[in-house]
């Protein structure tokens, strides 16, 4: 279990103060969570409006931070790995690279982590197993091209395809790629705070304990998979420096070109922020 801490909602910079000069920063925001059920009630019809609006709402973030004197403050060290909760996600990672000018593996997203953890429950409730008996993999965007990865997912060491029809898993696939809106359905008020705090703690613990663990997170990828220049959800080894590297797992042909048309959705609306 990991103890979570409660916040007041407010934007917050974190910045866990290391002995040995090396700080975590954990980026989050107070986005407003409506415009993601309006969003996904309305689907096209509102989208683009609402997206603009959310992105907008996390930007002003972003110019607060270029202001701020924590930004000094984080500049002292030299060690310093920023972790990204802000929504939307794969944006709002790129944008905090290009704000603080860190080298791209000192600067990542928490998003693979929490879609794995939601997958992983699904499939647990669906074939009445263990959590501890599940093993999935979600990739892609932290969005509508979140990819899903039933080719890297096993219950009770079988594989996802042996235990679920596809009708089953195409199902299990599409109800994780909406599972923000449907714990916002849920609540009415609110988002999702729980999971994606523990999932943030779990890549934060890794930094700081210089463990080398391979997880799912939001990182930038140079020639991996034949995807280059943008930040995008895939397996990464995490140690004291941030990404030690980018790992790349066996994927089926239609899970790698899903994987692909989700870093040139993602590469399109990376490339707005480069002028804010």
């Amino acid at each position: 279990m990991i103890d979570i801490k409660g916040t007041d909602g407010k934007v917050k910079i974190t910045v866990a103060d290391q002995s040995d000069g090396q700080n975590d920063v954990i980026i989050t925001e107070d986005g407003k969570t409506k415009p993601y059920l309006e969003v996904a009630i309305e689907k096209e019809k509102q989208k683009k409006l609402e997206d603009k609006n959310i992105f907008t709402s996390s930007c002003k973030f972003i110019k607060l931070f270029r202001q701020s004197k924590i930004k000094s403050l984080i500049f002292r060290f030299v060690l310093t790995v920023v972790i990204v909760v802000s929504n939307p996600l794969d944006e709002m990672t790129a944008l905090a690279q290009i704000a603080t000018g860190f080298p791209k593996n000192r600067v990542m997203g928490q998003a693979g982590m929490l879609d794995t953890a939601r997958f992983s429950y699904f499939v647990s409730e669906k074939t009445g197993a263990l959590i501890s008996e599940v093993k999935t993999l979600t990739l892609g965007s932290h969005g509508e091209t979140m990819v899903p990865v039933p080719s890297q997912s096993s219950v009770k060491g079988k594989s996802l395809s042996q235990v679920l029809s596809k009708s089953e898993i195409d199902q299990l696939v599409d109800r994780t790629r909406n599972g923000g809106a449907e714990v916002v359905a849920l609540l009415k008020t609110g988002s999702a705070y729980y999971a994606p705090s523990a999932a943030a703690a779990e890549m934060a613990k890794a930094v700081a304990t210089d463990s080398n663990q391979v997880m799912p997170v939001c990182a930038w990828v140079d020639g991996e998979y034949g995807i280059t220049g943008v930040y995008l959800g895939v397996e990464a080894q995490l140690g004291a420096k941030g990404i030690n590297k980018v790992v790349e797992t066996k994927l089926t042909d239609e899970e790698l070109v899903a994987l692909k048309t989700a870093a040139e959705a993602v590469r399109t609306k990376q490339a707005d922020v480069k002028n804010l």
